[in-house]
């Protein structure tokens, strides 16, 4: 019997692996909260303008995608559960699946005779002789091919549930805020992120399959000091005075030891950018080349806003505008502050 149903037993296996992952796919993937959180995080710029758009009107956007954020990520529920109740069902049924195939293949053998008596009729007569009709052969190839892929799928998910099982999910997302959380975190970044295994969840996921720039940029739309250190120091490396015109001073971009960027830049799969914008002059700095020195006189650091962007993997995760800024000593070196602008 095992050999004659053998073909309906592998569809009827096939059929209900997929069943199974189907309906926790659709909840997981497919449902509006779910994927207005990806088109926020994933998709959408906070910080993208649109030609003739000032900076007022940026920050406006910017402030309603926050909302927008916040909002989309609270209202994620049962994720977490989901994920982990699909996982350790398609670990139960594999192993089941397998079992069960192995029992009656055990029967099959302790039994096996891949000839069966029958009668063969011809004009001299009829004549008694053993018949095969079963590829029997190429019936255990298949099955233990089948056994290798369900293997497979089994491993798969038992490494699964261990990702899910894990604190920081292996993460390069949770490496980060491990770090930024030996800091003081906001009571918001702690709902939202750290007691919520269902934003969590989701996070680790997006940094895993699209990068860790997007959910850091949303994170650090949330978490303003969060977005804050990710923003670095501006260095006056010399300054040369003029009696008939303002001093010129030369910058440099300067990531301050043991910040949170500075872990960022470390990683072998971050890549970070720098733009400084002072008045109508732009500067790129990459860390490829981090000593580029920016000259500005006087009168265009003094009388005009700063603003500095970070890109990560070519998304920008955080932006900041330094105003009245005021050189203080560090060493033999002259820091310009960051100071919030309201």
């Amino acid at each position: 019997g095992y050999v004659a149903y053998f073909q309906y037993i592998l569809l009827a296996c096939a059929a209900i692996l997929v069943i199974l992952d189907k309906p926790f796919v659709t909840f997981l993937f497919q449902t509006v909260n779910v994927e207005q959180v990806h088109k926020l995080i994933v998709l959408d710029d906070p910080y993208k303008t649109d030609d003739g758009k000032d900076w007022r009107e940026t920050e406006a956007h910017t402030s309603r995608k926050i909302h927008e954020v916040i909002s989309g990520l609270g209202s994620v529920g049962s994720y977490f559960a989901s994920y982990l109740i699909r996982t350790i069902l398609s670990i139960v049924v594999s192993v089941a699946i397998f079992l069960i195939m192995m029992f009656y293949y055990a029967q099959y053998l302790a039994g096996a005779n891949p000839y069966y008596p029958c009668r063969v009729v011809s004009d001299l007569g009829s004549v008694l002789a053993n018949c095969s009709g079963y590829a029997t052969g190429l019936y255990e190839i298949v099955q233990w091919i089948f056994f290798v892929l369900l293997g497979i799928y089994f491993l798969l998910n038992l490494y699964n549930l261990t990702w899910i099982l894990s604190s920081g999910h292996f993460s390069s997302l949770d490496g980060v805020m491990s770090k930024y959380k030996k800091k003081e975190v906001s009571a918001c970044l702690k709902r939202l992120y750290y007691n919520n295994r269902n934003v969590k969840l989701l996070m680790c996921l997006l940094s895993s399959s699209s990068g860790l720039g997007a959910p850091l940029r949303a994170l650090a739309l949330v978490e303003r000091a969060l977005s804050d250190s990710l923003i670095p120091e501006l260095q006056i490396v010399t300054m040369e005075q003029s009696q008939k015109g303002p001093s010129i001073y030369s910058l440099r971009v300067h990531i301050p030891t043991d910040s949170i960027l500075e872990y960022v830049t470390k990683r072998k799969d971050c890549y970070v950018t720098f733009c400084i914008e002072i008045g109508n002059h732009f500067e790129h700095v990459t860390e490829t080349c981090p000593n580029v020195e920016i000259k500005l006189n006087e009168t265009e650091i003094t009388q005009n806003t700063v603003r500095i962007s970070v890109s990560l993997n070519g998304k920008i995760v955080a932006v900041k505008k330094i105003d009245g800024m005021s050189a203080r000593y560090q060493g033999e070196n002259l820091i310009i502050p960051i100071q919030k602008l309201e």
